[in-house]
């Protein structure tokens, strides 16, 4: 009778406490954009010869961006998204481009997904958090851009 008793025991406190962890993955899960898979590896090799590394296209698309070459960086920066959707650096640029461009929207978009996907490095989310308030700002939600920083 007690072994019943005490089993019956453990099952509640083993229930509560899966129950406690998927409440709080509730609350984190809301706060960030789920992403498909989290990019941990390094830029792959050149696939062929005379082909660019996901590195190179990287740096050109940031001298174009830097050279206010816009559509152009938007260009290598989309085709490098499709190729790598979880490289956080490809969806950070994302960002960075269609703020230049005007479209803060879309921009904010690609800053919070970058800022999940930076999420292990806290510098780097931080960086992808302040574009992302910036993006907030442009569209005037100030206050939502003050709370997102703090």
């Amino acid at each position: 009778m007690s072994g019943n008793i005490l089993s019956l025991l453990v099952l509640i406190v083993c229930f509560s406490s899966i129950m406690t962890g998927c409440a709080m993955h509730g609350e984190i899960s809301r706060k960030l954009p789920p992403p498909e898979n989290v990019y941990l590896h390094p830029s792959p090799p050149p696939r062929g010869p005379g082909e660019e590394t996901i590195e190179n296209l990287l740096i050109s698309g940031k001298n174009y961006l830097k050279k206010g070459e816009i559509e152009r960086a938007l260009d290598i920066f989309e085709d490098l998204y499709s190729m790598e959707p979880e490289n956080p650096w490809v969806v950070y640029y994302l960002s960075r481009s269609w703020s230049k461009k005007g479209d803060f929207e879309t921009a904010r978009g690609f800053a919070a997904r970058a800022r999940w996907l930076f999420s292990q490095d806290r510098e780097k989310c931080r960086m992808a958090m302040e574009q992302e308030a910036l993006c907030l700002k442009a569209l005037g939600l100030t206050l939502e851009a003050d709370e997102l920083l703090r």
